[in-house]
């Protein structure tokens, strides 16, 4: 393999590269910001084996092409090349820890999964008559028309006592039984 500068081998590998390892990112960034969501559907082994299927693809071929295959750590056998007899061995090594990697998938995508609740459904169940409302500031406000306040709610700290005053000013009172 020509490793000079004039190459445009490497500039194509360093982009290539370079891009693989921006898509790695994007899809880790996806994978954090689904997690807590999708717990329930046994998510992360799911995921961890197939962040491991494109590791070893892009790290044992970076490995084999770059640094065994120019330094002639892979022999020369007559009849085949070093690069093709590279080649030969890594997509051995990838079929094996494929194969494996493809059995363990399997069984986590075996395993039961919650039943799926549909939106439509929770919104037939909900009443048509009660107002929604937004809570700003201690004031409860509808959406039907925002400048006018539903009623006020004052929220009280665990440990005050009776007729102490809050931090806006205002007193609270509990209820007599």
């Amino acid at each position: 393999m020509d490793m000079r500068p004039t190459n445009a081998y490497i500039y194509i590998y360093l982009v290539s590269t370079t891009s693989f390892g921006f898509g790695l990112w994007a899809f880790i960034v996806g994978f954090k910001a689904s997690l807590r969501q999708l717990k329930d559907f046994y998510y992360l082994p799911k995921i961890v084996t197939f962040q491991l299927c494109l590791v070893f693809l892009r790290l044992q071929a970076i490995i084999v092409n770059s640094i065994l295959v120019p330094t002639g750590a892979i022999p020369c056998l007559p009849p085949i090349s070093p690069k093709v007899f590279a080649n030969t061995l890594l997509n051995s090594l990838l079929l094996g820890q494929l194969v494996i990697l493809s059995v363990i998938a399997r069984n986590y995508y075996k395993l039961p999964i919650p039943e799926v609740v549909s939106m439509e459904d929770d919104i037939e169940k909900a009443p048509e008559d009660e107002l929604e409302k937004k809570q700003t500031n201690g004031h409860l406000y509808s959406t039907e028309d925002p400048a006018e306040p539903i009623e006020k709610v004052a929220i009280s700290p665990v440990n005050k006592s009776d007729d102490e005053p809050l931090l806006n000013g205002d007193t609270v009172s509990s209820p007599s039984l």
